[in-house]
């Protein structure tokens, strides 16, 4: 789940709506290395619809998740 996450984030240029679908659909993985890797290709997509679920990644109880969604938020906000 967490490499279909990554190439999403990598090919969802393409049709970056049916990857912001996919990708938002599945943030409440139980897996803190997924919803980590789907915060990652949202915030490779850039796009501005993203940003109010990866603003709530910013509570998430694991750490890492946390750290991707800054690291997200900086780089879709930096894109626009």
């Amino acid at each position: 789940r967490a490499y279909a996450a990554e190439a999403l984030g990598k090919i969802g240029r393409i049709d970056i709506s049916l990857a912001l679908l996919k990708l938002l659909t599945v943030l409440d993985d139980p897996s803190p290395y997924v919803r980590a890797m789907m915060v990652v290709a949202l915030g490779e997509l850039q796009d501005e619809r993203a940003l109010n679920s990866v603003r709530k990644c910013l509570n998430d109880e694991d750490e890492s998740v946390r750290k991707m969604a800054v690291w997200a938020l900086n780089n879709i906000e930096s894109s626009q």
